[in-house]
């Protein structure tokens, strides 16, 4: 009985050990503390289920320190093909007052320059992109706006700047950039950004309340880079938050996952105690 304490004492200091070490190594890799975010809105779903490769309600996502690599917009992966949890370019983790926002990085911008009937802004991500357009009153305005060569895009107050064809939805999010431009000096820039989800999420985050402006290098706090399915719906629990946006099969999931864990540790234990049996009747 005596040696068979020791052994489950030296094995539960072995898992211990083990558990720690990828926490740590997760830490390393990360750059950021915490290392994980738990998704609580299904702004980013792709559908009414969850699914492994895309970013559902009850999902936790290993972050990863903006320093450590450079953010992929949706136009820049569309032409790269770069894509990171079922759509085109990075996601981002930005704070909006007094929040955290996990969207895509959609389009990066700069103003070029500003005045009070136009702006110019520098857009290097357009240049020989299709799938965009510009219209005003006068209908589109996209080849009179638009200088391909150098990259620079004139607006004015009147004037809707459109992603066309965008994710899984066939999207297309408008934002008046002349108004993101009003009161900023040149050299202003940053990010459109966008929630997944084609029901919930249809305009760039600009075009709404989320977040009314670029979100700039220093609202970004990570970049979301490795999904742990439905984790996260156990802090969801805990904190009775928004736990009627988890998705069932994510909770049918979770489950399997824990039976099949503590089904695997029963086995390695039993297998053990009949391997001591076994040296014992020797």
């Amino acid at each position: 009985m005596e040696n068979d304490t020791k052994k489950f004492i030296i094995a539960i200091f072995a898992v211990g050990i083990f558990i720690g070490s990828i926490i740590g190594g997760i830490y390393v890799y990360s750059g950021v503390s915490p290392p994980f975010t738990v998704i609580n809105s299904g702004s980013m779903q792709h559908s009414d289920e969850s699914s492994i490769g895309t970013i559902d309600t009850g999902d936790m996502v290993i972050v990863k320190n903006p320093d450590y690599q450079e953010i992929t917009t949706y136009v820049e992966g569309s032409k790269t093909d770069y894509s990171k949890f079922g759509e085109y370019g990075d996601v981002i983790i930005y704070r909006s007052g007094d929040r955290n926002i996990i969207h895509r990085a959609m389009l990066h911008m700069t103003l070029y320059e500003t005045g009070t009937i136009t702006q110019k802004w520098y857009i290097p991500e357009l240049k020989n992109y299709d799938n965009w357009d510009i219209k005003s009153i006068l209908g589109s305005v996209k080849s009179l706006y638009w200088d391909n060569e150098n990259c620079i895009l004139t607006v004015d107050i009147s004037s809707t700047f459109y992603l066309t064809d965008v994710g899984y939805g066939d999207g297309e999010p408008s934002v008046n950039i002349f108004k993101l431009g009003i009161g900023k000096d040149v050299g202003y820039s940053g990010y459109l950004t966008k929630g997944d989800n084609a029901e919930t999420n249809k305009t760039f985050d600009q075009n709404s309340s989320i977040h009314p402006e670029l979100v700039t290098e220093e609202d970004i706090k990570s970049i979301a880079a490795v999904e742990i399915p439905w984790l996260g719906c156990i802090k969801l629990w805990v904190n009775d938050k928004n736990t009627d946006l988890i998705p069932e099969n994510s909770i049918t999931s979770l489950i399997i996952v824990f039976v099949v864990l503590i089904s695997v540790i029963i086995a390695l234990f039993a297998v053990s105690w009949y391997l001591d049996k076994k040296d014992e009747r020797k």
